[in-house]
């Protein structure tokens, strides 16, 4: 695929993107033209990791253990000489999201731009994690789709007050909304691992950089049709491609995949989908052909695909 490929709001560009009607015709009502304009920032359509929508979840009674613990190493840990990350304990929880690939159609101007789903069955579900030693805080520059080209948007993980930076741990997971059917699909090594942070807008000037709220168009299994349009509103988490030990006997051990893929994630409002749906899901944790049963609940944020560079802290 064109990497620089955009669909534009014009009719002939929205059927051949298989928009939904409702959204075809509330962008159309919008009296868009099809003026060219130059590409976003950040991962461009096509890159290998998707959007994804995050649900909260809760766990049924039933599901298999979690295992108590594993080794998460990823850019902001320290290094083994030959650069690549160490991997340190942390303390695994009951999951606390379902994230699913989504296509985004994301109107700037007079430009719709459509980023389609590339890997279609290949989903994350994030665990609460607990650093023994917390991860320091981080200052990292960021670039995806919601910032101008050329504007990087400046992030400080960490919850304030507090020496809490991780929140979790994401694992490539299929999922089946069939509860007859075993959840399967793509082979999960086409997606990392990730180890998710909190995370806030930290610009040194004090502005915010352009791009937020965002309105855009997400659709996945769980989207009503009318797709509704949400709204993009703040960073709320960072979420860094990791290395994962499970230790044992035969440890296990799971490397990173397109380490410089990212994924931002921003707080969303509007016409978020509240799905009310059990689903199974299958990933690492499970024991082979045993699988954890999620109640999916509200969309809570969307994570873009973003490249990522840590940075010296801003003054002041």
């Amino acid at each position: 695929m064109n990497t620089g490929r955009k669909a534009r709001l014009g009719l002939s560009g929205l059927v051949i993107a298989g928009m939904a009607a409702a959204a075809l015709a509330a962008v159309s009502h919008a009296g868009a033209s099809s003026s060219a304009q130059t590409a976003l920032s950040g991962p461009q359509p096509g890159a290998p990791l998707d959007h994804f929508v995050c649900y909260h979840v809760r766990q049924a009674a039933g599901s298999p253990p979690i295992p108590a613990s594993v080794l998460l190493g990823d850019e902001f840990s320290a290094k083994n000489p030959d650069g690549s990350p160490i991997p340190t304990p942390v303390k695994v929880g009951a999951p606390t999201a379902l994230c699913a690939p989504v296509t985004k159609y994301h109107q700037v101007g007079s430009t719709l731009y459509v980023y389609p789903v590339v890997h279609s069955t290949l989903h994350l579900v994030c665990f609460k994690i607990t650093e023994s030693t917390p991860t320091p805080r981080m200052f990292v520059s960021t670039d995806n789709q919601f910032n101008p080209p050329g504007q990087k948007r400046i992030l400080e993980t960490g919850l304030p007050g507090t020496n809490v930076t991780a929140q979790s741990v994401c694992l490539p997971s299929h999922k089946s909304v069939d509860p007859a059917a075993p959840p399967q699909g793509e082979p999960l090594g086409l997606l990392s691992h990730f180890k998710c942070y909190t995370a806030t807008e930290t610009e040194p000037t004090g502005q915010t950089v352009p791009g937020l709220p965002a309105k855009v168009w997400a659709q996945d299994q769980f989207s009503p049709t009318p797709i509704p349009q949400i709204s993009v509103n703040k960073v709320i988490s960072l979420c860094n491609p990791a290395v994962k030990v499970v230790p044992g006997p035969n440890p296990q051990t799971f490397p990173e995949v397109n380490p410089d893929l990212h994924l931002v994630c921003f707080s969303i409002s509007g016409g978020v989908t509240t799905v009310n749906k059990s689903v199974t899901v299958d990933n690492q944790f499970n024991p082979t052909g045993k699988f954890r049963t999620l109640a999916v609940l509200k969309a809570y944020a969307l994570c873009a695909p973003s490249f990522k560079a840590i940075i010296a802290p801003p003054p002041g």
